[in-house]
């Protein structure tokens, strides 16, 4: 990162200080005046480096900076002493601001992001958290896990029944205070189908922005998956706390393997913001290995999911092949409900885009209802 400064040592206009150059040429103000003796200016420069490290200062700097302050208010350093300390501490700190980080990836048991959202629920707020990615890569895996382990250590309520998949199952859930205490789990599956960006001044996107506000009160963390995070509205998608991307599922070693995200909104822009968590020192969180969901709960859950896919697959083929589409063309329909985006299904049917625009088109036409079409599949 480079910062610009007008400066009688620039040789032209094109020169330019980097922060290396700013802490040097400060580190040697330091020693400068330490050999002088001037104390006045050698404080200075310590509150001055302080507050030019302000945003990087971590437990181990405020510990030690206390101590120093304990042993000169009881005589055992001069102010002289106490500056010599604390100027080690700066530096020790500026090269621990400095130095690359390694990544960290961890297990989802003892996980500072559950323990994060644990304490959040535990304080009264509750948090709202999508979980994306293709069909297959372990969005309904890491959902079951990740609701299990928060609900252990809330003492909340989550079994088969806290995982719903229609809108009118999920409010009557959400507003049953005997089934869903504080610290509870609410999973809603395949929220896509029921929401996405393409209607989004409906009344799923206007519930949903009610009920992620409110949701804070009730002090649930609800779940939601689907195939990509834009299945959401701008408006309840910035009310997310966490968005986890799952990138594959690993059946030979039993994980699921996720990107962790928060979920940040800038107040005056509007924009939204997805950095990965960090722990206090500094270094990011990028891999969270989830891994198998109970036995117990994974196998009713796929009983019931199963279910309900062949009377919602049932239902939808009944209703679409009733508007004239053939038989090539309500597959590609149904692979697009399914959650695939365009091109993996014109891959998979071996098809070409202007067929299917022609598809889409007439589904419009008709009232057949498909998500967004969209050129990122991992948005």
């Amino acid at each position: 990162m480079e910062m610009e400064l007008t400066s009688r040592t620039k040789k032209n206009d094109n020169d330019s200080f980097t922060w290396e150059d700013i802490w040097f040429i400060h580190l040697n103000k330091f020693a400068t005046a330490r050999n002088l003796g001037d104390l006045d200016v050698y404080r200075l420069h310590c509150e001055t480096m302080e507050a030019l490290l302000s945003g990087v200062i971590d437990g181990e700097y405020e510990e030690e900076k206390a101590d120093l302050e304990l042993s000169l208010y009881k005589k055992e350093l001069n102010e002289k002493g106490f500056y010599d300390g604390l100027t080690r501490e700066l530096v020790k700190l500026l090269s621990r601001a400095t130095a690359k980080k390694e990544d960290l990836s961890e297990y989802i048991e003892g996980s500072v992001i559950v323990k994060n959202i644990v304490s959040q629920l535990k304080n009264g707020i509750g948090q709202n958290l999508m979980i994306t990615g293709k069909m297959g890569s372990g969005k309904s895996w890491a959902s079951l896990k990740l609701a299990e382990e928060v609900a252990k250590n809330t003492g909340g309520k989550f079994t088969n029944e806290h995982i719903v998949s229609t809108l009118e199952d999920f409010m009557e859930l959400y507003n049953n205070k005997e089934k869903c205490p504080p610290g509870s789990v609410i999973i809603f599956e395949e929220v896509g189908v029921n929401i996405n960006s393409k209607r989004a001044m409906s009344k799923l996107n206007i519930i949903f922005s009610d009920v992620f506000q409110t949701s804070r009160y009730k002090e649930l963390l609800i779940i939601m998956n689907a195939p990509a995070v834009s299945f959401l509205d701008k408006t309840p998608r910035s009310l997310l706390h966490w968005w986890l991307q799952t990138t594959r599922l690993n059946q030979s070693k039993g994980i699921c393997e996720i990107k962790p995200h928060l979920v940040e909104l800038d107040q005056i822009a509007g924009d939204l913001f997805f950095p990965y968590p960090r722990l206090r020192d500094g270094q990011r969180i990028t891999r969270l290995d989830v891994t198998a969901p109970s036995k117990e709960l994974r196998e009713e859950y796929e009983r019931t999911s199963r279910a309900y896919k062949d009377q919602v697959g049932k239902n939808s083929l009944s209703a679409v092949s009733s508007k004239g589409f053939n038989s090539l063309e309500l597959e590609y329909i149904q692979l697009r409900q399914d959650g695939k985006m365009q091109k993996e299904v014109l891959v998979e049917l071996d098809k070409s885009v202007s067929w299917a625009r022609r598809i889409e088109r007439q589904c419009k036409e008709r009232g057949v209802n498909l998500p967004e079409m969209r050129g990122k599949s991992n948005e």
